[in-house]
């Protein structure tokens, strides 16, 4: 479990954005370790908007690096703008895992699963839907950062239930 936390500190005319977190890493079920990076990322090049990621490593490295890149395309410098865009990547990746882990086993797609519910038995549509209910992407997230103008922000990133 990540232990994090992040507070906006307002001083003068400006406001500056503190986040710590530890450095645990759970590989598998039982295996731990405390490797040098933190668990923070840059979603853009001048560290004016960060991310504090908790969950899957792997899966935040995939989203993470979506989420920056887009970012860095379309020169996003306010924080909730980037805060959307990484959520919108965090669904993207519980999508693909969706399509991956519950739906292809049954020859199915996401978009198959929605428009053709009658081919399918009841049974199989409610068992499809009590995993997709209880897959968890293990994906959870801060974004925060201080805009131009000297405005911090806090938002909070959680994976979503369908």
């Amino acid at each position: 479990m990540t232990v994090g936390i992040a507070a906006i500190s307002q001083q003068g005319t400006g406001s500056y954005v503190i986040l710590a977190s530890d450095r645990m890493v759970t590989a598998w079920e039982d295996t731990e370790y405390e490797p040098n990076k933190p668990k923070l990322y840059r979603l853009r090049d001048d560290n004016k908007i960060v991310v504090l990621i908790a969950g899957d490593t792997a899966a935040q490295s995939v989203i993470g690096q979506a989420a920056s890149i887009e970012i860095s395309r379309r020169d996003v410098s306010e924080v909730r703008e980037a805060a959307e865009i990484f959520a919108k990547h965090v669904g993207e990746y519980r999508k693909d895992a969706v399509e991956r882990e519950v739906l292809a086993p049954f020859g199915l797609t996401f978009d198959t699963y929605i428009s053709r519910p009658r081919e399918m038995s009841d049974a199989l549509t409610f068992s499809i839907r009590d995993e997709l209910r209880n897959l968890d992407s293990g994906v959870e997230a801060v974004v925060a950062g201080v805009e131009s103008g000297g405005w911090s922000h806090i938002y909070q990133i959680a994976d979503s239930v369908f």
